[in-house]
């Protein structure tokens, strides 16, 4: 199914989102590693207040930096080019 001339505008604008992503992600991994940690905590915390268990909320676990540079970098920059190259076939039909 080819996209149509509309979907392009949005296919650019997700192209973009994606790019910003992956370099931010490169660039500053300290601070997407605080993001994703926090967004744990508070999913851990909010699931024990449901289920209330009373146990902490801890995440064991903190990935190296290399790992969120290299990991979500490539996705970021894959989904910036995936979504460019979407445009460019909704461009070229």
């Amino acid at each position: 199914m080819a996209a149509i001339p509309t979907d392009v505008p949005r296919a650019i604008f997700m192209a973009v989102l994606f790019l910003a992503f992956g370099i931010f992600a490169v660039t500053r991994p300290d601070k997407l590693r605080t993001a994703i940690e926090n967004l744990t905590t508070a999913v851990h915390e909010s699931a024990h207040r449901i289920h209330l268990t009373g146990e902490p909320a801890i995440w064991p676990y903190s990935m190296p930096l290399r790992l969120v540079r290299f990991t979500f970098g490539t996705i970021g920059i894959g989904g910036a080019a995936l979504c460019a190259y979407v445009a460019y076939l909704g461009l070229s039909r």
